[in-house]
């Protein structure tokens, strides 16, 4: 192990010795603005308990035979029955995997929406027990010092429990990280190809959490006139109202992601934190900066 990765393992099994909770990993999936397809970004997360984490991290070396691990890569390296195998470890998983999945994604807001993602499934996660969370860490300084900067504001402002741990390590140093690496993978193929062979193994534990303001992802019925208002200020949250993000393009390409996700899952968890509430706090927060 690389003496960066060892100095990062050893601080990792240092907060897991603290931890009287669950430990969650997070890795995150997305597909950009303008590309072959609509836009989306998810991130998930699975979570174990401190107990098994040694044993689930060698069931994860087991079957992976290596020290690294990228499941786009080993799908493209013709890995089928690993990542097959892999799956089924995932499967046999105590607690459920979570994803929180953005599809309402505007122009130059690919960060906004990676944001959105984390603080909801990074909240799903406490709300599963974790006192610790796990997210890989981006290479360049400033996008590190972003994440930072979310997670402190996200805990001044009460969108996270203060006493959440919150790290930013890496696969080369925990391979628990390949997990939510497989889960995120899996989902990706489903909602990009309609490829519906890798989720299966986790259709009955993956939970996802529809992050968008419209509640996209779900079923819609009818609302009642009062609740969707109809003044200027109406259905404003505590920190306002979001300038809506529906055209008739998005709503076409969250049909089409719905429909996709629903041929697998039944139902799409409500989010921790009312998604316009949080975007416009996170607008407030990390304010675009005009060219």
């Amino acid at each position: 192990m690389h003496p960066e990765n060892q100095h990062i393992h050893g601080m990792l099994q240092a907060l897991y010795g603290r931890s009287r909770g669950s430990i969650g990993f997070v890795d995150e999936s997305y597909r950009e603005v303008g590309s072959d397809g609509p836009a989306f970004y998810t991130v998930t997360a699975t979570v174990l308990s401190a107990e098994v984490i040694k044993s689930k991290r060698d069931d994860y070396a087991a079957v992976v035979g290596a020290s690294r691990w990228h499941t786009t890569d080993a799908y493209q390296s013709g890995l089928r029955e690993t990542i097959m195998e892999f799956l089924g470890v995932l499967e046999t998983h105590d607690f459920p995997i979570l994803t929180a999945m953005q599809v309402e994604i505007l122009p130059g807001e690919m960060e906004h929406a990676r944001r959105e993602c984390l603080i909801q499934a990074v909240s799903a996660t406490v709300d599963a027990g974790c006192d610790v969370v796990v997210y890989e860490r981006r290479e360049d300084r400033k996008a590190r010092n972003g994440d930072e900067s979310l997670f402190s504001k996200a805990k001044r402002d009460g969108l996270l429990d203060r006493s959440l741990r919150v790290f930013p390590g890496s696969p080369g140093a925990e391979n628990l990280l390949w997990g939510p690496d497989l889960a995120g993978w899996a989902l990706r193929r489903l909602v990009t190809t309609g490829d519906r062979k890798w989720i299966g193994p986790l259709r009955n534990i993956l939970e996802i959490v529809d992050a968008s303001g419209s509640g996209a992802l779900t079923r819609k019925r009818p609302q009642p006139a009062a609740a969707m208002g109809s003044g200027p200020d109406s259905s404003v949250g505590p920190w306002g109202e979001v300038k809506s993000r529906s055209s008739l393009e998005s709503i076409a390409h969250a049909a089409d992601m719905r429909r996709k996700i629903s041929t697998m899952f039944a139902t799409v968890a409500t989010p921790v934190h009312d998604p316009r509430d949080l975007s416009q706090w996170l607008h407030e927060q990390f304010p675009r900066h005009k060219p």
